[in-house]
């Protein structure tokens, strides 16, 4: 699912939401393919840090008591139950996210290549791709993108990738999941863990490496940064006869802003009504007040902080 709002706010993928194509639904389905699979690989992210900023604050209520003479101790609760639930999609939607870089090349260079970027960087001068194209999705996988790849053929083939977990202690409280330093041996036994490789950490860098991979590709093909735009797929509900006035769609918006140290909170929506000549209306959304005041019972937690 497409959240522009969430992309927007992160400033994510901007100058590929600018690239076009005229006339060509497939590209259109592309990029909406790559925006919703980021938007959902930006969910694990934003849930794994809430959850180890829930786990620091649940090590922080006993730390006192605790003889801690390392720099780590082995951690255990459910939130870092939930926080490495996350991981396993997430490497396998940054996967899935990566190998549509080469469909995005395919698309505006009208050339053939595989649908693993794996199999293309092992044979790339086999294929046609333009010499400034190739140098950024060589530059990225030798950044992060073949070892997020293999990360994810770990956690597919073995399993094994997240057994090891920690509560960093020095030089400040964090949640510490290490990965091995060379996933390409392909043996649990034969991983070392000597470069301290935080888990988190590097998915998050995967991520950011991916989407501006992305952009740098689109900004190359002429691309300017456009915000991302709401889009509703009404299709989903079939036939829309017999025409009559009501509600088809509707979507929830919230953020909260920080204005002068006090906590804003930002609520609306916007709906997509069907007329009785069948035409369709988009209308606005905002809270009335007693709308506000449910609200701000759900949020005082978010509020409070």
């Amino acid at each position: 699912m497409l959240l522009p709002e969430l992309l927007n706010s992160n400033k994510l993928l901007l100058t590929l939401s600018g690239l076009k194509k005229d006339k060509d639904h497939a590209f259109q389905e592309l990029k909406s393919d790559i925006f919703s699979r980021s938007t959902s690989a930006l969910l694990h992210i934003i849930h794994i840090n809430q959850a180890s900023t829930e786990c620091v604050s649940e090590f922080n209520l006993f730390e006192g008591q605790l003889n801690i003479k390392d720099s780590r101790i082995v951690y255990t609760s459910i939130t870092l139950g939930f926080l490495l639930n996350e991981i396993s999609p997430l490497l396998s939607t940054l996967r899935m996210i990566q190998n549509l870089l080469l469909n995005l090349v395919s698309s505006i260079e009208g050339v053939t290549l595989p649908s693993s970027i794996n199999d293309y960087i092992k044979k790339k001068k086999k294929y046609h791709v333009s010499e400034k194209s190739a140098r950024i999705m060589s530059d990225y996988w030798n950044s992060t993108g073949l070892q997020l790849k293999l990360y994810r053929d770990v956690d597919q083939h073995f399993g094994a990738l997240t057994q090891r977990y920690f509560m960093q202690t020095k030089p400040v409280a964090k949640v510490l999941i290490q990965f091995p330093d060379n996933p390409e041996v392909k043996s649990v036994r034969r991983f070392a863990y000597n470069n301290n490789i935080n888990g988190i950490e590097f998915l998050q860098k995967a991520f950011a490496d991916i989407t501006t991979t992305f952009d740098n590709l689109a900004e190359l093909y002429g691309a300017k940064k456009e915000p991302h735009q709401m889009s509703i797929s009404l299709a989903q509900l079939g036939e829309l006869t017999p025409a009559t006035d009501r509600t088809l769609s509707f979507s929830y918006e919230k953020s909260f802003s920080n204005a002068e140290g006090k906590v804003q909170m930002n609520i609306s929506g916007w709906g997509t009504d069907q007329l009785p000549d069948m035409r369709l209306s988009f209308r606005k959304y905002y809270l009335d007040g007693e709308g506000l005041s449910k609200a701000s019972k759900m949020y005082q937690a978010d509020v409070d902080k």
